[in-house]
């Protein structure tokens, strides 16, 4: 059985039988010596300009390092959070909470590229009273410099270079407004988890307010207040008819909710007083705000308007005092919202406080808690592959068990309010922040692998296949599919995506304007009826009868499907060649044609080169069979998809560049019978994204020209946890001297 959930009791017992390994003979160490703290390797993101490093952590893959002239640290917890520092403001509400047994590491300080445009004596009024960290250190840059051009620069240089911020940055992510797909999601939180037992005592109040009458929408709140309503309906144990669900509330639906003023009752109040022992929570996800002399702030309902919050708001000095006179055991307030006066689409850089009014309540109250996603004025985020707010995605996952676990929590098997503020500040705002690569190495030596992004890479390649394929360019999801490789992609203006499985589906249909087709000519049932239904696909691959009839059945044989016949084609040109995997033969190709012809909208023929193919002649002659096949069956078509292929260079590949591909695509295209009425489809992946990752590794040791790193490959021993030697050595010092690691 598959469990999404690490953490769950029985996951965690199967592990720990998995990886009983024998001890293993080891040679004896050397004594380290390391004047740096112990480290657990950070999750780290690099940023700098377009061209720099976005570098995040990969699994945990090496027992630490300990030198000989230490004593070693006490273990640390098996079971942990991804998340290995907090600063220290929250690290010392953790400790006035759970004592000096907290473990939490502390992060690094770093300083943030100034904006652009902001004077000198800006920038020191915004340092002092919001304790930034200006970077001073580098060279400002605001050229596009490759990454070998910024490296040769800082190494022969002996400098830094960083970027210079724009003054305004558009938000990043957007809402899909789907809440299925969300929810589907972010359940992976609390899937594998047993339920907690029904609370009769547990009174919820959820409110989405998206549909902004005056206002822009507020993205992500319906998916939100879903997210939020099915997690404490299915896991944490609460009735629904214990729930009050509202969205897009108006300013007298929250008077009738909450009370008209300081000391009135509202509907809230009359259903606590059904329940002596009550506890309450009530979720806001929404627009916020603050008046103009800074004294107040604002619930915003939808019929609210531009910089009129004393009018339309619902002040949240009524909400705190009408919630704190509750006659309920504990009051718990969530609020996914912020309380500038700036709803739109850019953030100034580096998100600081804009205003003087804290959203939180001025004194202490005795029975409420009020955890809320940003104050004075900074904006909200949002978490791209969950589509929800970056607060309530953490949230969530706290509420879920996470936050009790190492090294937020203190493991005592009991969520309490410290660990859920400092999972949802430090998992959101926790991150070291480094202007380059360089810089990283230079601050630590991580025992784990980081994994380095380089988004303008695959900005780079896209845009060059957009300029120059003759037809749409589709990618294929299964070669990368993190989010800012899909953003890079989008920003090139590839929006159309071949897909595999639902998985890859789910990751790329938020997409604005997405394009969906599922080629993958074999495929389950549920898989096609999910596709069809919930996704919207309408375009289908097959190479066979029985798969033709299957994407019909369950699509309830539909009359917009574009149907693509996937036929088999010689690999010989390719260094990982996929024929005999999938694809119609010469002989039952004709016949698949004209049945699909009788069912489809639109037709098309699709073929697969075989990966890393190495020779341009290869889509000629795989293009020539596709000629002959539509002449031999008398089927016209309507589109020809040539698949994906298009090599990348590494150190043991130099294929031709890709501008000869094109021009045997184009050549052979153009004596096709149908030229002038057919469309024409490539699936680039590995094209597109090779460059775009690579690996900064521990080398534990050298043998002649080969390296040894330490890796748990799995299913090449497990947890054994042991140093592995490249098989073919490929792993090789080249003439620089630097490694060079290919991305799997």
């Amino acid at each position: 059985k598959a469990y999404s959930n690490f953490f769950a009791e029985p996951v965690q017992q199967k592990l720990d039988e998995l990886c009983k390994v024998e001890p293993v003979a080891e040679a004896e160490p050397q004594p380290v010596v390391n004047s740096e703290p112990k480290d657990p390797a950070l999750p780290v993101e690099v940023v700098a300009d377009a061209n720099d490093v976005t570098a995040t952590l990969a699994s945990d893959m090496w027992p630490d390092q300990v030198s000989e002239e230490e004593p070693p640290e006490p273990p640390l917890p098996s079971t942990r959070f991804d998340i290995d520092c907090l600063p220290e403001d929250l690290i010392e509400v953790l400790r006035k909470a759970h004592g000096d047994a907290v473990r939490a590491r502390a992060c690094l300080s770093s300083c943030l590229p100034s904006p652009a445009g902001l004077a000198q004596s800006e920038l020191d009024d915004l340092q002092n009273r919001y304790g930034v960290t200006w970077c001073r250190g580098c060279v400002q840059i605001q050229a596009h410099l490759s990454l070998d051009d910024v490296r040769r620069i800082e190494r022969e240089g002996n400098l830094d270079l960083c970027t210079t911020p724009p003054r305004h940055l558009p938000r990043p992510g957007s809402g899909n407004g789907n809440v299925v797909k969300s929810h589907a999601r972010i359940r992976d939180f609390y899937r594998a988890l047993p339920p907690a037992a029904e609370d009769g005592d547990a009174i919820a109040v959820v409110l989405g307010n998206s549909a902004y009458e005056n206002l822009p929408a507020a993205e992500t709140a319906r998916n939100d207040a879903g997210a939020m309503y099915f997690f404490l309906t299915e896991h944490l144990g609460y009735r629904q008819d214990h729930i009050i669900d509202m969205r897009d509330a108006k300013k007298a639906d929250l008077e009738w909710l909450f009370g008209e003023a300081p000391g009135s009752e509202g509907e809230l109040a009359r259903l606590v007083r059904s329940w002596p022992d009550a506890k309450v929570t009530v979720y806001y996800s929404g627009h916020g705000g603050t008046n103009s002399d800074h004294s107040e702030t604002y619930l915003l309902p939808i019929d609210a308007e531009p910089y009129r919050e004393e009018r339309a708001g619902y002040p949240l000095s009524t909400l705190y005092a009408n919630l704190a006179a509750l006659k309920a055991k504990s009051v718990l307030l969530l609020l996914e919202s912020e309380f500038g006066g700036d709803h739109g689409g850019q953030v100034l850089p580096p998100n600081l406080p804009e205003t003087t009014s804290s959203v939180l309540p001025p004194e202490p109250m005795s029975t409420v808690t009020v955890l809320a996603a940003a104050d004075r004025g900074q904006r909200s985020l949002i978490d791209t592959s969950y589509d929800v707010g970056l607060f309530t995605r953490y949230l969530i996952e706290g509420l879920a068990g996470n936050a009790d676990v190492y090294p937020v929590g203190n493991g005592d098997g009991v969520v309490d309010s410290a660990e859920i503020y400092a999972i949802s500040c430090g998992s959101t705002h926790g991150m070291d922040v480094f202007a380059s690569a360089a810089e990283l190495l230079r601050h630590r030596r991580p025992e784990r692998p980081v994994l380095a992004l380089r988004p303008h890479t695959v900005l780079r390649a896209a845009k060059w296949f957009v300029a120059n394929f003759p037809g749409p360019v589709l990618y294929a999801a299964k070669a990368n599919d993190t989010p800012q490789v899909i953003d890079a992609l989008v920003e090139a203006g590839i929006t159309a995506f071949d897909v595999a499985s639902l998985v890859e589906i789910d990751r790329v249909a938020s997409v604005k304007d997405a394009e969906l087709y599922f080629m993958n000519p074999v495929k389950s049932r549920g898989a096609i009826a999910r596709a069809y239904r919930e996704f919207g696909v309408r375009r289908f691959a097959f190479d066979s009868a029985d798969e033709l009839d299957k994407v019909i059945e369950e699509t309830g044989g539909a009359d917009d499907l574009t149907l693509f016949l996937r036929i088999a084609c010689p690999n010989t040109h390719s260094l990982i060649p996929l024929e005999g995997k999938f694809g119609a033969s010469q002989e039952e190709a004709p016949g698949l044609l004209l049945k699909a012809r009788q069912r489809a909208i639109r037709l098309g023929i699709t073929f697969h080169v075989g990966s890393q193919a190495v020779v341009p002649a290869a889509f000629g002659e795989a293009l020539r069979q596709v000629g002959q096949l539509i002449l031999s069956s008398g089927v016209l078509v309507d589109a020809i998809d040539i698949g994906g292929g298009f090599p990348s260079r590494y150190p043991h590949s130099d294929p031709p560049d890709l501008a000869a591909f094109m021009a045997e695509v184009m050549r052979e295209a153009d004596e096709l019978a149908v030229k002038h009425s057919c469309e024409l489809l490539c699936e680039p992946g590995r094209a597109l994204v090779a460059e775009a990752e690579s690996v900064i590794v521990r080398v534990d040791a050298r043998r002649g020209n080969c390296q040894y790193l330490a890796a748990r490959r799995p299913g090449h021993g497990g947890c054994d946890g042991q140093a592995r030697r490249s098989d073919t050595c490929s792993f090789r010092l080249p003439d620089r001297g630097c490694v060079w690691v290919p991305t799997v």
